[in-house]
């Protein structure tokens, strides 16, 4: 009992279920907050206009201007953080092959591909006057990609486990 406790709980692993778990919350959450604004607010907005969209384009005005302008203020700075860190992970990871390190790795160099995503589409946002309709379409556009990034992270992320277990177990 104990060791199939210690086993469910054990960090070294591509195959604990933890991992997969948060892996999953992770790009759940990534896709729903697109920008920091809830896809049901855009799914309101285009469904009911009126007050719906009104309040969705605030929400997204106010989030593009936070997302660019502290992008402007740091960004960097936080690229070359970003940099040091992935290059660390990285290297622990696939250098001294601690499997936590690749794990980590695996979920936080998408993300970051994500997060670098989003940053180019509220540029390309606060650059346009895109308002109503096709507001809402760009932002499904743009969380659809995302969703897809996802997905193949995934994808890529159970092969490698697959090979994981067929190699070195």
């Amino acid at each position: 009992m104990s060791d199939d406790l210690a086993r469910i709980l054990e960090l070294e692993s591509f195959l604990n279920v933890w991992f997969w778990l948060f892996l999953a919350y992770a790009w759940s959450r990534a896709t729903y907050f697109s920008l920091g604004v809830p896809f049901h607010e855009a799914r309101m907005a285009y469904d009911r206009e009126g007050k719906y969209m009104t309040d969705f384009e605030t929400l997204m005005r106010i989030n593009v201007e936070h997302n660019t302008e502290m992008f402007d203020q740091y960004g960097p700075f936080l690229i070359a953080i970003l940099a040091f860190f992935l290059a660390t992970i990285a290297t622990l990871g696939f250098g001294f092959k601690y499997q936590i390190m690749q794990a980590t790795f695996a979920l936080v160099l998408p993300l970051s591909i994500a997060t670098l995503f989003s940053l180019r589409f509220a540029y390309r946002l606060r650059s346009s006057e895109i308002r109503g309709i096709a507001l809402c379409r760009a932002y499904f556009m743009h969380r659809r990609l995302k969703q897809i990034l996802g997905f193949m992270t995934l994808i890529i992320m159970a092969f490698w486990t697959g090979v994981r277990i067929m190699l070195f177990l």
